[in-house]
């Protein structure tokens, strides 16, 4: 039954983008991603479904740390994150992104691409 829910919840949040979001633009190439790239998330968070959801369509591998019930994850990602306690947090080679709203940014002005191929 849990395995449905998730299902359930998975799908509602690749639900269509939203206005100001973009959908991704520049194709990379696997081979050509040599950013490490770590997420901080929690199970039922449509912000962290959408930051996934843009990095799996680019093809981006990520490490993912569920901080729903993890206190001592949560400090780690508040710690990084100069006290930010929301979710997502998003990092790229230890540099921290934002959350989905500045990733689907970086991704609208061409920038993504940039930090995952290391060609900055």
């Amino acid at each position: 039954m849990l395995d449905q829910m998730l299902k359930i919840i998975a799908n509602i949040f690749k639900s269509p983008i939203k206005a100001g979001q973009s959908t991704p633009t520049m194709t990379i190439a696997p081979e050509d991603i040599t950013a490490e790239v770590e997420i901080y998330t929690t199970m039922f968070c449509g912000f962290c479904w959408r930051a996934k959801g843009l990095l799996e369509t680019k093809g981006v591998k990520f490490i993912e740390y569920d901080v729903s019930s993890d206190a001592g994850l949560r400090a780690k990602m508040k710690e990084r994150s100069n006290g930010g306690r929301t979710v997502p947090q998003i990092f790229i080679d230890d540099q921290l992104v934002g959350g989905c709203d500045e990733l689907h940014q970086l991704e609208h002005e061409g920038r993504l691409n940039t930090l995952l191929t290391g060609t900055a």
